[in-house]
């Protein structure tokens, strides 16, 4: 037996390897035997239209039926029935649909992804899970500025980015691929809107803009939501700065209330003197710390000096 077979069947047991062999050998019939376009696959507690031509989220769920589960561990702790959920980079409807569930009829859900074919496949998703009524999707993009912008689009669904480090080939991304997509300002796009209770959002490490383009907002008053993001460490750079958006929201009295580790075998937050509330064993074959109110200068310092964090979640301390 092959070295990945046995951690496969060490990690997910015999029933949960027998699934997955299971699930991967229909993925592998469907594309390229009966050459269909697409796959619908039971995701959690809704359903999910995928492209069978995506090596990346679709290829994903269609084999694992679940990813980022440590995520849907803080999602479940943070979001209730009735919040209004600012879901930015909602790529094919993943985790809009799981807010939808979680938010209710009550609920609301804006989406923005900015990608056409993601577009086209979200839609379709919000129509399949009879949640026309609770998610509004928006074909825009989230920055800084108004306007428009090109979008670097990758062979994969969920590694398209409006950064480029110049070889984005390790993302499967080509250089030539550019898509022109218009943009937003959060404190703009927000206005009109029901008042919301979070930002959610994992954008190849775009979210430097976002929070900078929600300055304003924060500042005035007007948002006073939970901010969600994935984070992207080695996107942070001297000339692409975390600190300042994160100093800000720090200022405004925001603070980590939930942080996930990237791997608990390099267990980064534990060397500040933490420990996890928590331990999430992901469909990937990793185990996920779960962490709880970090301090404001461990923040900035695992952000964006150490690494290791995958997700956090900025709450205002003053419960505004």
């Amino acid at each position: 037996m092959r070295l990945n077979q046995m951690r496969k069947l060490r990690r997910f047991g015999v029933l949960g390897t027998a699934s997955l062999v299971g699930y991967g050998l229909n993925y592998y019939v469907r594309k390229h035997v009966l050459r269909r376009r697409h796959l619908v696959r039971k995701i959690h507690d809704y359903k999910l239209l995928l492209d069978l031509r995506d090596p990346g989220l679709s290829r994903d769920v269609a084999v694992r039926g679940s990813r980022e589960e440590q995520l849907k561990y803080i999602i479940d702790r943070t979001v209730g029935p009735g919040d209004v959920i600012l879901d930015v980079g909602a790529n094919i409807g993943y985790y809009a649909i799981m807010l939808a569930k979680r938010v209710g009829s009550s609920g609301k859900v804006y989406a923005m992804e900015p990608e056409p074919r993601n577009f086209d496949l979200l839609q379709r998703n919000i129509r399949l899970n009879g949640a026309d009524q609770i998610v509004e999707a928006f074909h825009i993009g989230a920055s800084n500025v108004s306007g428009v912008e090109k979008l670097n689009v990758s062979r994969f669904s969920n590694l398209h980015s409006f950064l480029s480090d110049g070889d984005d080939s390790a993302n499967g991304s080509d250089p030539g691929e550019l898509v022109e997509v218009p943009m937003t300002d959060l404190s703009s796009f927000i206005q009109g809107k029901r008042r919301v209770d979070m930002l959610r959002m994992d954008i190849e490490g775009y979210e430097v803009e976002v929070l900078t383009g929600l300055e304003e907002a924060i500042r005035d008053g007007s948002w006073t939501g939970n901010i969600l993001f994935e984070c992207h460490f080695p996107r942070y750079t001297q000339s692409h700065s975390m600190r300042e958006p994160l100093k800000v929201l720090l200022d405004c009295g925001y603070h980590a209330r939930y942080m996930s580790s990237t791997d608990e075998s390099k267990p980064r937050i534990r060397t500040k003197g933490y420990q996890p509330t928590g331990i999430v064993r992901t469909s990937d074959t990793r185990y996920q710390g779960i962490y709880e109110n970090i301090g404001d200068e461990d923040t900035l310092s695992l952000i964006c000096d150490m690494g290791g964090v995958r997700d956090v979640v900025f709450e205002r301390s003053d419960g505004r």
